[in-house]
């Protein structure tokens, strides 16, 4: 993160670290990985660290390429520049290596604790536990790069002219408002169900926590409605009929 910060000084571009920050979790996956005792004797318990591995590292890449191919070419996003204004162009270059660069590559590693606490285990292999975290692993990945290819081609079809609306209701987008947020949330509580056979500590819990916690209250739901309303008085309506976080069809299949 500090070398990400280097580059961001001379570009004046701190957004730049959006992509980067899933490669903190696979930078800290596979050091951890390559760090662990693998015995050949307990086969199952290498496929498990291989799995948890994998999965990181095709989460990680996958997000870092959409976020990096999203932002070429542009400036900086608005939600930075708009810190910048905040507290100083004059001094927000220094400024933000703690409350963007260095804040991020913390709560990285903290949010990773269970995973290197997971790489250490070499005991009993727990086929339950694996099949269901697994399965809302590989949901939770689907539905969240599914609803950014939804989004991805709203936003070229508007450019085109194809499409005079502002605001994207349809796909995924017309059950949540943020179905990437949730698909998000939902493979990381996979990983915690996936690495809970590695006799994980109780407090492990709280790397999922945290993830929600980020996605609903700080960088993702709040935010970006916030921001959108500015930009898009029309997206109150949106706001209005259709839920932040939790897709309308979940809930009227538990019948609420």
């Amino acid at each position: 993160m500090s070398c990400i910060w280097l580059i961001s000084i001379p570009l004046k571009n701190v957004s730049i670290v959006d992509p980067c920050w899933s490669l903190c979790f696979m930078i800290v996956t596979l050091h951890a990985y390559l760090e662990s005792e693998i015995s050949i004797k307990r086969e199952s318990i290498a496929l498990f660290k291989i799995l948890l591995c994998l999965s990181i590292c095709i989460w990680a890449l996958r997000l870092f390429l959409f976020l990096a191919l999203r932002a070429w070419g542009k400036g900086e996003d608005t939600r930075y520049t708009d810190f910048r204004h905040r507290f100083g162009a004059e001094r927000y270059w220094w400024f933000s290596l703690f409350q963007v660069f260095w804040l991020q590559a913390c709560l990285a590693w903290l949010i990773s604790l269970p995973i290197q606490m997971a790489m250490k285990y070499d005991g009993v292999f727990n086929r339950f536990l694996c099949i269901i975290g697994m399965a809302l692993f590989i949901f939770g990945l689907v539905y969240e790069s599914y609803a950014d290819h939804q989004l991805a081609q709203f936003k070229k079809d508007k450019a085109a002219g194809r499409v005079t609306s502002r605001v994207f209701r349809q796909g995924l987008w017309r059950y949540s408002r943020h179905p990437n947020y949730f698909g998000e949330c939902v493979l990381w509580w996979g990983l915690w169900v996936f690495m809970l056979q590695a006799s994980l500590p109780w407090w492990s819990i709280f790397s999922p926590l945290m993830m929600t916690w980020l996605l609903l209250k700080v960088s993702g739901v709040a935010l970006l409605d916030e921001h959108q309303v500015k930009r898009k008085p029309e997206y109150q309506d949106y706001i209005n009929s259709t839920p932040a976080f939790i897709p309308s069809w979940l809930t009227r299949f538990f019948g609420r």
